[in-house]
């Protein structure tokens, strides 16, 4: 019985080449491959195929084994809502990054910031998603961007870098970049007579004056509080009330609070402000504050409102207390009468301050004359010392000067306690046991002692460099062996140990 013969063509090699096989079997004999394998090696070599068949198949096989599959990248979802709002009302750019596994650090979200607009970070959500079989932990990160002029507003693109774990516990670095959007905002033809432009939910204002009421006299003060609260807004967005001036009223205005509440349960923003002036009164009459009118567009109804405060009325009386130019002109700010409600509100803390200043006054002059004599101390005894010494000679080295070098090098070597009891410069050879420095010491003695011609020519810097090393190496050496000296209790008493040393009586008195 004959064996069959098949006759594999160009087509059928095709067929079987590395690429169309590693695509079979990454999606059908990947999990079946030891089996799959073996079945198709014994079928082709029973029905005759040529051996090339054979060792194409094993190679596809090798190639598919050695080539890792590709894990899961993270992923990048970015939306801006809406695309066309009313200036001042949010766009909320929302940004997803979901990594495989989990973050092993937080992402670094950028700042966004856009021209003629108010950025606003809304806060983080987690996330978890399956995605082809493999789990996703993410941020959303929102951001609310309040547009202040019509036009057209452009983000840049900008980077997030973050670190997951591609295999835990290994974590790898990762970055994507944010795409480049845009939006536009508007004023509805009906506002466009509105300056400033506030689009809101809704928006109050009240006022209050402080006093309330009652007989007001030159140079007394009243405060008046503007509370402008918005919905849908930041407070920043908010324009200030005018706090006009008068001829007989001197106004200080206040710096602004700001504050933004956000509500829990319906997530509507309020933004709050606060203006407050004080008003001085510096002549008797009567007054006006004019009122305060907010004109606003209402989101909601589509149509412009108009928020109002009434004109508060002063009648300013003339004070007895005061001198008569006071009343004609004059702050009443700095009376007696100031003075004297200041003093006795406040008394506890002049008493004190007074009590500081007077401890101060009589402290002082002897801390100076404390300081002065410990630094005239503290400067003596530099110049008595090794270091003054040594920085002296040398300075005298760096000139040149053979003689002057010379006995600032005896100088130092006298306070020099490594070269003691004989502190001389033989001694400094005979510690520091240094050829060079021998040599310097010779040539320096020559030039100013021998009469000879050939003397030689000494050289400062190097006698200041092996100088100075001399002397870094034995003051370690002085400090070892002064570390190894035993103590006078050990002197006296050679047989006792450490602990019976400690538990010495002490010497009665």
């Amino acid at each position: 019985m004959s064996t069959p013969v098949i006759n594999v063509d160009a087509r059928f090699c095709q067929f079987l080449s590395i690429a169309t096989l590693d695509t079979a079997w990454d999606k059908c004999l990947k999990p079946m491959k030891k089996i799959v394998s073996v079945l198709f090696v014994i079928l082709v070599a029973a029905l005759g195929a040529p051996s090339c068949v054979i060792t194409a198949w094993l190679l596809c096989c090798a190639t598919a084994a050695a080539q890792p599959a590709a894990g899961p990248e993270p992923i990048l979802r970015v939306t801006l809502e809406p695309k066309r709002v009313v200036v001042g009302q949010p766009v909320t750019l929302r940004i997803e990054l979901l990594a495989p596994n989990y973050f092993t650090a937080p992402p670094e979200f950028p700042d966004i910031q856009v021209r003629n607009a108010v950025s606003r970070p809304l806060g983080n959500i987690n996330l978890s998603e399956q995605k082809d079989g493999a789990t996703y932990a993410g941020i959303r990160h929102e951001i609310a961007i309040h547009p202040q002029e019509a036009g057209r507003y452009a983000i840049a693109p900008d980077s997030i870098a973050f670190t997951y774990a591609a295999e835990p516990p290994a974590g790898r670095q990762g970055k994507v970049t944010l795409p480049a959007l845009a939006f536009e905002a508007f004023i509805p033809a009906a506002a466009q007579s509105l300056d400033p432009f506030i689009a809101a939910d809704g928006l109050a204002v009240r006022q209050a004056v402080d006093p309330p009421s009652g007989d007001r006299k030159v140079g007394d003060a009243v405060t008046r509080t503007i509370t402008i609260e918005v919905q849908g807004l930041p407070a920043m967005v908010l324009p200030p009330p005018s706090f006009p001036a008068a001829d007989g009223l001197a106004v200080y205005p206040d710096q602004p609070t700001l504050q933004d509440h956000t509500d829990q349960r319906s997530g509507v923003l309020t933004g709050t402000r606060v203006d407050r002036a004080s008003y001085i009164l510096q002549k008797p009459g009567d007054y006006a504050l004019p009122a305060i009118e907010i004109a606003w567009w209402n989101l909601a109804e589509q149509k412009v409102e108009r928020v109002r405060v009434d004109a508060v009325t002063l009648h300013v009386l003339a004070n007895p207390t005061l001198p008569g130019s006071a009343q004609g002109g004059r702050s009443a700010a700095m009376s007696w009468r100031a003075w004297v409600s200041t003093i006795l509100a406040h008394w506890p803390w002049i008493v004190l301050v007074a009590a500081i200043l007077a401890g101060l006054g009589w402290i002082a002059p002897r801390a100076l004359a404390y300081a002065k004599r410990w630094y005239a101390g503290r400067q003596a005894a530099y110049l008595q010392s090794e270091a003054w010494s040594f920085a002296r000679f040398r300075q005298t080295a760096r000139r040149g000067d053979a003689r002057a070098t010379y006995f600032a090098l005896e100088g130092w070597l006298a306070r020099f306690g490594p070269v003691a009891p004989a502190h001389t410069i033989a001694a400094l050879g005979a510690a520091a046991q240094d050829p060079v420095l021998d040599r310097e010491l010779a040539l320096i003695e020559a030039q100013l002692f021998s009469a000879g011609a050939d003397r030689g020519v000494w050289s400062p810097a190097s006698l200041l460099r092996r100088v100075t090393m001399a002397r870094r190496r034995l003051r370690g050496r002085h400090a070892r062996s002064r570390r190894r000296m035993p103590s006078l209790a050990a002197t006296l008493n050679p047989g006792a140990s450490g602990a019976a040393l400690r538990a010495l009586r002490p010497v009665a008195r």
